[in-house]
């Protein structure tokens, strides 16, 4: 019964996941606590150009925060 089982490639694929959730647990970087994303003023930038296109008109301060925020 075993042997029958060990022989399923769904087991296979199985035991492969569980292998890579453990290797990558072991690799991954622990401390998340100090990670945050930068937004230069180049992609503010670019972001003001794009509602500028679309709109027609420049990003209220609101409207501008939310697309930074985004």
């Amino acid at each position: 019964m075993i042997r029958k089982l060990l022989r399923e490639p769904v087991v296979h694929f199985l035991l492969i996941g569980v292998a890579i959730f453990v290797a990558y647990g072991l690799v991954a970087p622990r401390d998340r606590q100090g990670a945050r994303i930068v937004v230069s003023q180049g992609v503010v930038d670019a972001l003001v150009r794009e509602h500028q296109a679309r709109w027609q008109r420049p990003p209220a301060e609101q409207e501008l925060a939310g697309l930074v925020e985004a």
